[in-house]
This record gives C-alpha cells, structure tokens and sequence, in this order.
C-alpha cells in the first residue's frame, strides 16, 4: 500500500453533494436514494484486500446494530465478473 496526500474537499458536518454511480445491477444509484436513513457509511473496498477482509464481520456487526438507521455502501474498481465470482458466489 502507498500513503498519498489527498486534498480535503468537505470538511466534517459538510453535506455531501449528490453523486450517482452505476451498480452491478446496471441501475444507477444515487445519493438522495440514502435520505430516509439517519447516517451513510461509505466503504471503499477492493474485497481480496486483506484490510478489508479483516474488517468484514465488523462492518456487518455495524449494519445489524444500526439497521435501519444506517446505510452500507461499498464502492470498488473491481470488475463486475471479478465481483460476481469471488464476493456473490464464493
């Protein structure tokens, strides 16, 4: 892993602007889809990742504790295939 200085847009207690990105659903999602929920984690993940996989069962302990209160979403540069075959059908 590489440590690179990112430059610092929203500051804390900024709202976040609306954004859409496609799913492996081939549906767009937006943003403003997440409303009715009280707070949104945002997960940036690569699911071979070891970081990632050492923190699996921790974030879905947050999704159950929170439910309902708390969306979960994950973001990649993974292929949709690539996603298909090691995180849907392991």
């Amino acid at each position: 892993m590489v440590l690179l200085k990112s430059e610092i847009v929203l500051k804390t207690g900024d709202k976040a602007p609306e954004f859409s990105l496609l799913g492996i659903d081939d549906k767009k999602h937006a943003l403003s889809e997440f409303k009715e929920h009280q707070a949104l984690l945002v997960v940036f993940m690569c699911n071979h990742c070891p970081y990632v996989q050492a923190k699996v069962s921790a974030m879905n302990e947050v999704a159950e504790k929170f439910k309902g209160k708390l969306a979960m979403i994950g973001l990649t540069a993974m292929t949709r295939q690539t996603i298909q075959t090691t995180v849907l059908m392991p």
